[in-house]
């Protein structure tokens, strides 16, 4: 080996090298003539069909070897018409670009058998039911990978005339209803059989209440699904490949086909967990390889049934596809654990080795680890048949198509459409005669839309794809526009209402306010005719005023002139005043001098001075008695005088 860095050659001694490779096809590619010099070739060539037939039928003869008389001598048909319809199905369906998943190899012959396999000797007694089991088991294998009514139509037909000639039996005969058999396990309560649906209504029963009891399961986001007849025969098709030992499953769809939440049912039927990632910005490889650490050890150390869902969406790296690859092929991930890691875990399930007899070495406790995974890891690929991923990944990634069981979803029929059209009117307040036509629109526009595409691509070669997410967001778009248009015309129609009770109550109003008016109105002209009456005696009185204003002022001029007459009068007698009152205050001594004596001096005069008389005749007239000089004497003569 040359070492191009340090520029040496680099012997390795003792060292053997062992390859395996597949003819070129199929996603293998073709190895070089220089490489092949390098090794001793050894070529396995294709055994030939007789050595087939008697791998198969020492395997389904030995099963049936337990059942009825009638059942036993049917082993080496089976084993014959199961390769002879192997091989037209192989040169029928050859892979193009458009199909590149029809690959058909000797695994699709044993999931046959495996599915026979499963069939209870206490249930199946008759030849005529193990051949329906039979022809069940190849149109999961071969029939449900195929992605046109056309190549499901040339299958049957296929197997129509196989069966015919082995085993006397026709397509009619493995029918029921005119309907594709379908084979489950969980019909029966309390009974793990794996029996044919006889009743459809117990089956969307038994997925309805699987249904709410996944809904009503904690930490889950409930799903709303609509369990029509396309419906419900995936989620048989999907449980039957999770009730497989090493059963995984390639479910291929457009978007909107139910894949993802079909699993989820299933995997509820069987009572499985499901692993999904959850993609966040800064996702990685290293975050997915954590991922894959906590799967493995609810697998391979803690034995729980587990579903990983896994979508192309999800495939952030091309890394992921070789991990989930490997996966499938060989259920181990090169690196996923670190050595010290990968140890305590041996550690943790050594015991458990010991107790099922195998080695404790550490070879041995790896490979016990790995096929405790595969034993209780079922993978599930949703994938797109839109655009070149889902080719390029067939082509690069063969355990996709090799070591899966595929299962194309088909465009919904119009039958489910109208299902799943009346399912988003349930809850819309409509007239129950409006509900059909306005679900037959959204089947009609659904429809035309497609055939239309149909038509473009043939005449413009540009393919535009219909899928149910556009009838989903059809339906869901006419009810948003319900919802919002009704609650428009509420509001509208809240505003109207609201302005006839202000108008009811406005004229209400103003009928109180007109009351109120004619009541005001009499006030006031009783107030008018009042104020009239008040305006004339005002008027009167304003007019007596007047005259009494003249009056006053000729008074007012006749009081000034009395005025000053009187001030005239006032100085003169202030000015007789200033000469009387010398006199009074000589009369007030004098006075001050009077005593009993004069006073009985002054009655014994007959006939007084005159001012005696005018002094006595003054006092008199203060006392309020007659000045005559007798009465004068009689009150002098009074002793309280």
């Amino acid at each position: 080996w040359y070492d191009r860095q340090k520029q040496i050659f680099k012997y390795f001694d003792g060292m053997q090298l062992l390859a395996a490779m597949g003819p070129p096809g199929g996603g293998r590619a073709e190895i070089s003539q220089r490489i092949q010099s390098k090794f001793n070739l050894l070529t396995f060539t294709n055994p030939s069909d007789e050595q087939v037939i008697g791998i198969f039928f020492s395997i389904i003869g030995t099963r049936l070897s337990e059942f009825d008389d009638d059942i036993k001598p049917l082993g080496q048909p089976l084993a014959e018409t199961t390769v002879e319809l192997f091989r037209s199905v192989a040169e029928t369906f050859l892979p193009t670009p458009t199909r590149s998943h029809y690959l058909f190899n000797m695994r699709d012959i044993s999931k046959v058998f495996q599915g026979v396999y499963k069939a209870d000797k206490s249930f199946y007694d008759t030849g005529s039911y193990i051949k329906k089991l039979w022809a069940h088991e190849c149109l999961r294998v071969f029939h449900d990978r195929l992605i046109s009514e056309e190549d499901r139509d040339k299958f049957k037909q296929l197997l129509n005339d196989v069966s015919t000639k082995n085993l006397s039996s026709g397509w009619e005969d493995f029918c029921t209803d005119g309907e594709e058999p379908i084979f489950v396990d969980f019909i029966s309560a309390h009974i793990n059989v794996y029996e044919e649906v006889t009743d459809k209504v117990k089956l969307k029963q038994t997925l309805e209440f699987s249904l709410e009891e996944y809904n009503l399961g904690s930490g889950q986001a409930s799903m709303d699904l609509v369990l029509f007849k396309e419906a419900i025969s995936h989620v048989c098709k999907i449980n039957r490949v999770l009730k497989q030992p090493r059963g995984n499953a390639l479910l291929v769809g457009v978007g909107g086909s139910g894949r993802h939440s079909l699993t989820k049912l299933a995997s509820q039927i069987a009572e499985f967990k499901v692993f999904q990632i959850e993609i966040t910005k800064n996702y990685g490889l290293r975050q997915f390889r954590e991922d894959l650490q906590r799967l493995y050890k609810d697998t391979g150390l803690s034995k729980e049934p587990t579903v990983f869902l896994f979508s192309d969406t999800e495939v952030i790296q091309e890394t992921f596809l070789e991990d989930v690859n490997n996966i499938l092929s060989s259920g181990e991930v090169p690196n996923l654990f670190a050595p010290d890691e990968l140890q305590a875990l041996l550690d943790a399930i050594r015991l458990e080795a010991k107790q099922d007899k195998r080695g404790e070495t550490h070879e041995e406790l790896v490979a016990y680890f790995y096929s405790r995974v595969v034993e209780n890891l079922h993978v599930v690929l949703c994938m797109s048949p839109i655009g070149s991923a889902f080719r390029n990944n067939c082509r690069m990634y063969p355990a996709l198509v090799n070591n899966t069981t595929i299962n194309w979803f088909m465009p919904w029929p119009e039958d489910a459409l109208v299902e799943v059209g009346a399912r988003f009117l349930v809850e819309k307040d409509l007239p129950e005669e409006f509900k059909e036509p306005i679900v037959d629109v959204f089947r009609l526009a659904h429809t035309s839309v497609k055939s239309n595409a149909q038509m473009m691509f043939l005449e413009l070669k540009r393919q535009y794809y219909v899928t149910p997410t556009n009838f989903l967001e059809l339906a869901q778009g006419y009810c948003d526009l319900l919802d919002s248009k009704r609650k428009e015309i509420q509001d509208k129609a809240g505003k109207l209402r609201n302005g006839l009770t202000k108008l009811e109550e406005a004229k209400e109003g103003v009928e109180e306010m007109q009351a109120e008016l004619e009541i005001k109105r009499q006030e006031v002209n009783h107030g008018t005719k009042a104020c009239e009456e008040l305006y004339r005696q005002v008027t009167l009185e304003q007019r007596n005023a007047d005259e009494k204003q003249k009056t006053v002022e000729q008074e007012a001029v006749k009081i000034e002139k009395e005025k000053i007459e009187c001030e005239a009068i006032a100085r003169d007698a202030e000015a007789d005043l200033e000469k009387v009152l010398p006199m009074l205050a000589e009369a007030e001594e004098a006075l001050e001098k009077l005593d009993n004596a004069a006073i009985a001096e002054v009655k014994q005069y007959k006939k007084p001075p005159d001012l005696v008389i005018e002094t006595l005749s003054a006092v008199m007239v203060i006392l309020k008695e007659n000045p005559a000089w007798n009465n004068i004497k009689k009150v002098l003569s009074d002793p309280n005088f």
